[in-house]
């Protein structure tokens, strides 16, 4: 997670990190890099990290937990 200024260069710094790291694929435990960009300001709490759904008490995974389950397939 990258937390700065605006013009402060996260963009720039992971952009050149994944380059960086994917750019070893192929030498030792190294793989191509795959980054996911979330806003969470532009949503819920609920919507961002999962909630019970009040009318059936069934548990909805938040777009946070989808995020990470689908990157740790690889």
């Amino acid at each position: 997670m990258l937390v700065g200024p605006t013009g402060g260069g996260k963009t720039q710094t992971y952009k050149m990190l994944a380059h960086a790291m994917s750019a070893l694929k192929g030498q030792g435990d190294y793989q191509k890099v795959w980054y996911h960009i979330l806003n969470p300001k532009s949503i819920t709490m609920e919507q961002l990290y999962g909630g019970l759904d009040p009318a059936t008490s069934e548990w909805n995974d938040g777009i946070a937990a989808i995020l990470v389950a689908e990157a740790s397939k690889d």
